[in-house]
């Protein structure tokens, strides 16, 4: 009798975990961040300008408390981001060295930190 009662809590949680994380997905289902950048390519020793254009269903969203970390080889770097307007959001960074990056756009949407991730090859 334990056992099942044991069993049935078990699954009770593991569906309410689900439902959760199920959730958490939907919240975040149509919101799309692309990046551009100029110049085009990306140029060592050069000031390249960055846009992040964060839209929902196809039009521009506000976010809150957004930045960019700019990641090689194990070192973040961070690059200040400021709001162009509600929803496009710009930074500049000057790379010093050729070579793959990450750039990870950090945004908080409906009280949900969450990140979009970028490659950018620097030449």
């Amino acid at each position: 009798m334990k056992k099942n009662v044991l069993n049935a809590l078990l699954i009770f949680c593991l569906a309410i975990m689900v439902v959760s994380c199920d959730k958490k997905g939907m919240e975040m289902d149509g919101m799309d961040v692309t990046m551009s950048y100029t110049p085009n390519p990306a140029l060592k020793n050069t000031a390249i300008s960055f846009t992040f254009d964060v839209k929902k269903d196809g039009m521009y969203q506000a976010v809150t408390m957004t930045s960019c970390e700019v990641i090689k080889n194990g070192i973040t770097l961070d690059m200040p981001v400021t709001e162009k307007t509600p929803g496009q959001y710009t930074g500049t960074y000057t790379f010093t060295e050729a070579g793959t990056y990450e750039l990870h756009f950090k945004y908080m949407h409906d009280n949900i930190d969450t990140d979009q991730d970028f490659t950018l090859l620097v030449k």
